[in-house]
C-alpha cells in the first residue's frame, strides 16, 4: 500500500512540474514577429476577412493613400500592379519562395531613403540610414515586396505584382474571351480595316489641284 501512495505521489509531482507543455489555443492566426511571419499572418487574416487586424500588419505611412491602397488591395484581390493580391499568390510564395526575401539593397533601400519614394515618411528614412538591416525586400518574378521592422515588430510596407507567382495578373490582361468574341474572330475576313487613330492620320489636304504648289 505505501508503494502505491508513494507512486501515485511521484506521478502527481511530475504532472505538475515545470517542463508540462500547456496546449497553445491560439494557433489560428501566426504570431512569429519575422518578415516570414509577418507574411503568414496577412495570409491568415486575409483569409478571414480581418480587416482591422490586417491594417495593424501594415506599416502607418503618414502618406495615407499608401496604407489605404494596400489594404484595398486585399479585399478587393487586385488582379495586377501595384498592390496586387490574391490568397493563391501568397500561399504560393509562403510554400515555394520565403527563401528570396534577403535584406534590403539596390533601389530597395534607396527607396526608403530620405530622396526615395517611401523616404517622405522621416521614420522610414531614418531606418533605412540608420539601422538598414531591418528593411527586408523580396525580387523574384517582378514580384517586389518591402517589409520594415518598426517599433519591434515587421511590417508591410509596400508590394507589387504578387498575383504573377500565380499567373493571376496574366489572366486579367488577356482574359479568355467570350464566345461571341470567338465567334468573331472566326469571322476576320470579313471585318472592315480597323479605324488608324486620330494621332496617327495624316492631315486630308482638301485644296484643290490647282490651288496646290
Amino acid at each position: 500500500m505505501k508503494r502505491l501512495i508513494i507512486l501515485l505521489l511521484l506521478v502527481g509531482i511530475a504532472g505538475c512540474g515545470p517542463d508540462t507543455k500547456k496546449e497553445n489555443t491560439n494557433t489560428d492566426v501566426p504570431n512569429e514577429n519575422t518578415p516570414a511571419g509577418l507574411l503568414k499572418k496577412i495570409h491568415s487574416l486575409a483569409q478571414k476577412e480581418d480587416y482591422e487586424k490586417l491594417q495593424e500588419c501594415i506599416f502607418p505611412h503618414s502618406e495615407i493613400d499608401l496604407p489605404d491602397m494596400m489594404l484595398q488591395g486585399i479585399k478587393e484581390q487586385k488582379g495586377r500592379g501595384d498592390a496586387a493580391y490574391s490568397h493563391k499568390a501568397l500561399k504560393l510564395l509562403i510554400d515555394n519562395h520565403l527563401d528570396k526575401l534577403k535584406p534590403a539593397a539596390d533601389w530597395f533601400l534607396k527607396g526608403c531613403m530620405p530622396d526615395g519614394d517611401f523616404g517622405g515618411d522621416e521614420r522610414i528614412a531614418k531606418i533605412a540610414e540608420t539601422r538598414p538591416q531591418d528593411i527586408t525586400m523580396f525580387d523574384f518574378e517582378r514580384v517586389h515586396i518591402l517589409v520594415i521592422k518598426f517599433e519591434g515588430e515587421h511590417k508591410l510596407l509596400f508590394w507589387e505584382n504578387l498575383t504573377n507567382l500565380s499567373g493571376e495578373s496574366r489572366r486579367e490582361e488577356n482574359p479568355e474571351p467570350s464566345d461571341a468574341e470567338k465567334e468573331g474572330t472566326t469571322n476576320k475576313s470579313q471585318e472592315a480595316v480597323p479605324e488608324i487613330p486620330a494621332r496617327f492620320r495624316r492631315p486630308i489636304d482638301t485644296r484643290l489641284p490647282q490651288d496646290q504648289p
